[in-house]
């Protein structure tokens, strides 16, 4: 039987369409989720609330639980979220702790939150830059070759400058700047394509080329959103 997934907000996660997340077959899972990009914001959040009670004098207790809990979910993610034949994260883990083994722009939101395995670093850059995720215009929320992929839909195929922001800041902190830069690149010329170069809520996924030189307009995206 199909999740109910009816109603907006299913997913609590940034992705929060009812169609969201997907597996790799394009079935919609819903929720019991761990999606990917959470796991990297619950050990950021522990690892700085350590060093904040720290700066506090808090209770050195505490601060050393607070910092086992963050070790213990960094080596949890990268064990069950890894997908070794992509060299690329799993968009989530369902109720059953089935990794969705869907190739999304999630997984680019963990790398400036410390989650990511420094030596799985170079495997995630590549494939967000490959030609499946990034449309020239900016990361894609989904690949391309997803069974699901809709350079149209709200979180299946489309390009969010804001999501595109906090990739690029992830991959300059691990020293890509070469890949950061480009991403920025896009944006700007992205930009550009609209008045007083105010980025919208979000662009279509279309690929950028000489035959397609402007974005595809997401028909019900917001003109001017603050963080855009």
């Amino acid at each position: 039987m199909a999740p109910d997934v009816k109603g907006s907000n299913v997913n609590q996660a940034w992705k929060d369409s009812a169609d969201a997340i997907v597996d790799e077959e394009g079935r919609i899972v819903g929720p019991p989720l761990a999606v990917c990009e959470i796991q990297g914001y619950a050990f950021q959040a522990l690892r700085e609330g350590a060093d904040l009670l720290e700066r506090l004098e808090g209770p050195a207790g505490e601060i050393e639980r607070l910092r086992r809990e963050a070790d213990a979910l960094r080596t949890r993610f990268n064990r069950d979220f890894w997908i070794e034949e992509a060299g690329f994260y799993a968009l989530a883990l369902d109720g059953k702790g089935k990794p969705l083994r869907s190739i999304a722009s999630n997984a680019g939101q963990c790398l400036s939150t410390g989650i990511v395995d420094p030596t799985r670093a170079k495997q995630v850059a590549e494939m967000l830059l490959g030609p499946t995720l990034f449309s020239g215009w900016g990361i894609r929320t989904l690949a391309s070759d997803h069974a699901a992929y809709d350079p149209y839909s709200y979180h299946r195929g489309s390009v969010w400058p804001v999501e595109n922001a906090m990739i690029a800041q992830g991959l300059a902190d691990l020293g890509f700047r070469t890949g950061a830069n480009r991403i920025i690149a896009a944006q700007l010329t992205l930009a550009t394509c609209f008045e007083s170069m105010r980025l919208p809520e979000v662009v279509s996924g279309h690929t950028r080329s000489t035959e397609f030189p402007i974005p595809g307009v997401y028909p019900f995206a917001n003109p001017l959103q603050s963080w855009s």
